[in-house]
């Protein structure tokens, strides 16, 4: 589904160049309900994906730079799909398609909360590019959002991308 655009961008920014990262700052996506920090000022985006249950628009914010790409992203699915699904099941399968979309391999993943939340964060590689990657998937009744950071294997610094991943709020209505 769409998590293989969220990769590809993490993918392509790696690519990029530009000599250090800015300062980091918060991003606030009123749209989204979501607030982030990143470094720099993130290219906002919006496209919409084929998926089995139609059409759904992916709508991102990232930053990029040499070594380095940061990506908040959410999307919205029809209530009825959700409804009807085990959530534990939806993540896992967000969990697989974004390694598998990407030829990654999976380090690590686990089931967690994010402000109340169903989540999971995981760790993966993408060997053939030589890249890091985690990224935390949360459903939030029938929103999906997915916060994803990834390095340079040669570049990869945890708590930096931990800063991002913890960063991620849910703005109150």
């Amino acid at each position: 589904m769409h998590k293989r655009i969220s990769f590809l961008l993490i993918v392509c920014s790696l690519l990029v160049g530009c000599a250090s990262k800015p300062a980091w700052k918060e991003f606030r996506s009123e749209a989204g309900g979501y607030s982030v920090e990143m470094p720099g000022t993130p290219k906002e985006a919006s496209q919409n994906q084929p998926t089995p249950v139609g059409d759904i628009a992916f709508n991102s914010a990232t930053c990029e730079g040499s070594g380095y790409g940061f990506t908040a992203a959410y999307s919205d699915f029809p209530e009825a799909v959700v409804k009807n699904a085990r959530v534990q099941s939806l993540l896992e399968g967000a969990r697989d398609g974004a390694v598998r979309n990407v030829n990654g391999k999976l380090e690590n993943s686990r089931s967690l909360e994010v402000e109340g939340f169903p989540a999971m964060e995981l760790t993966f590689s993408i060997p053939d590019k030589k890249l890091k990657a985690k990224q935390r998937i949360v459903l939030v009744h029938s929103r999906l959002y997915q916060v994803l950071a990834g390095q340079s294997d040669s570049s990869y610094d945890e708590a930096e991308i931990d800063r991002f991943l913890n960063s991620f709020k849910l703005l109150k209505k």
